[in-house]
């Protein structure tokens, strides 16, 4: 077996996707000057000598498609005698194109052998443009995630623009939120067959993505036939792929196991509360057992812890079990309640369970400053709500209709099925 050598070396200029000098090469371009330079190196070889150009490329498709390797080749004014081979092996294209190379003139299979790789990610970003197979499974029905990474160093950020968090184009360094973001990103897909964002390449579209979110997972996945994907899905899909890095979950392990609860269909005991009530106790306890026997006059069951235990340190499991079996979580929010470390907590379980949330507005409350409040109250005080003007004691009857009728759309909507 002989030896095999390196003759010459180049390459081009690095430029920065998507807004490098390059942007608007194409890579078979690009490749072309790149053979012409490396055969100037060796004045020696004759191109008509050349027995193959291996070129390695990860995403091989586009402008980089139709075997790019041949391509190149007569654009560098090769002979169309210089055959042409393009490799793909993802990240490492270029360096099974060198080894092949090696490979065939170890062996005597050739003499000369030119191995290259061409990628331009402003063009083809990386899992390219076309959209990949999402039901793609192992023996055991598990989806397989392949080749899917962020290259980061200390001057650049590269990544699939459908994948790509709000702050990674601001071009701030990669963090673990800027990860879950892509993996959200990512089993979105692969659970609706819709990308989460579609035209993110163009600052005004992903503006407006960013701005108003994803589609909800289970009404994406019943429109492409994907049906049997809950509501809570989209919960957490809302949370992992939330704009602001502290809206999301705090590590990808528990956004994981949030997403694997929320896929899997639990076996509701037949006892459980549809509605659980969280109020302060120290002052609320009338007002909330008065809603609780209209709204089960109503016909919907409700779990109202009558404990006065506001000032413990943890909420107890049986609170905390209720809250995951409800169908919909009510806060009643005075002027002090959300000064309950009890409540918050409450708050926060319901946030982290997927819950849909309805607020009962006293007479009291005050909004708080947007900056001081934490992603779960925030998600409360935005939703829908009814008030209750239990200082003068006026209508209360209209506020529990109010409650029922906001109740109803959620039932009708399937947000009190059982599951």
């Amino acid at each position: 077996m002989q030896d095999a050598y390196v003759l010459a070396a180049t390459r081009t200029a690095v430029g920065k996707a998507p807004r490098g000098a390059y942007r608007t090469t194409r890579p078979d371009t690009l490749l072309a000057h790149v053979l012409q330079r490396v055969l100037a190196c060796v004045p020696q070889v004759e191109p008509a000598g050349v027995d193959d150009v291996i070129v390695g490329c990860a995403m091989p498709e586009y402008e980089q498609g139709m075997n790019v390797a041949r391509i190149g080749v007569l654009l560098a004014g090769l002979p169309a005698s210089v055959p042409g081979m393009t490799v793909n092996r993802f990240c490492s294209s270029g360096l099974n194109a060198v080894s092949i190379a090696a490979d065939r003139i170890r062996t005597g299979e050739a003499d000369i052998v030119i191995a290259a790789g061409t990628e331009s990610m402003s063009m083809i970003p990386m899992l390219g443009r076309l959209a990949m197979n999402a039901d793609v499974f192992d023996g055991d029905e598990n989806p397989y995630l392949t080749d899917f990474a962020i290259a980061q160093n200390s001057e650049m950020v590269v990544g699939t623009p459908a994948y790509m968090a709000p702050e990674q184009w601001e071009g701030t360094a990669s963090t673990p939120a800027v990860d879950q973001f892509a993996l959200a990103a990512v089993a979105y897909y692969v659970i609706t067959g819709s990308r989460a964002f579609e035209g993110q390449d163009h600052p005004e579209i992903r503006r407006r993505n960013f701005a108003t979110g994803p589609l909800p997972a289970h009404t994406e996945a019943e429109r492409n036939g994907r049906t049997g994907v809950l509501r809570s899905v989209s919960y957490v899909f809302a949370r992992a792929l939330a704009t602001r890095p502290d809206d999301r979950y705090p590590s990808i392990d528990q956004f994981a196991s949030a997403l694997t609860a929320a896929l899997v269909r639990p076996a509701r005991r037949a006892d459980a509360a549809k509605l659980f009530f969280s109020y302060q106790r120290e002052n609320m306890a009338g007002w909330v057992n008065y809603f609780a026997d209209r709204i089960r006059a109503n016909g919907l069951s409700v779990f109202v812890d009558t404990h006065n235990i506001d000032s413990t340190g943890v909420v107890s499991e049986q609170v905390s079990q209720a809250i995951e079996d409800a169908m919909v979580f009510v806060c009643f929010v005075g002027e002090r309640t959300l000064e309950s470390r009890w409540v918050r907590d409450e708050i926060t379980l319901a946030y982290q369970f997927g819950k849909p949330m309805i607020p009962v507005f006293q007479e009291g409350y005050v909004r708080p400053a947007e900056e001081a409040l934490s992603p779960p109250i925030r998600k409360l005080l935005m939703s829908q709500g009814v008030h209750l003007h239990d200082r003068r004691n006026l209508n209360p009857e209209g506020s529990v209709a109010d409650l029922v009728t906001l109740l109803r759309s959620l039932e009708s909507q399937g947000g009190l099925a059982a599951t």
